[in-house]
């Protein structure tokens, strides 16, 4: 592969490093999650207090 100094999007960054990874000949398939991981859900938001 050849070097960059930038990756356009952090996806494009992570298929590149387990392709090389992968081309090292390491078993990662066992270690790497089988889904992308789900957006986490936005919690409660504060609420002002009520004046007195």
């Amino acid at each position: 592969m050849k070097p960059v100094k930038k990756f356009t999007t952090r996806n494009v960054a992570v298929g590149r490093i387990w392709k090389a990874i992968r081309s090292l000949g390491a078993d990662v398939r066992e270690h790497a999650p089988a889904q992308p991981r789900a957006k986490a859900k936005p919690g409660k938001k504060a609420s002002p207090k009520p004046k007195a």
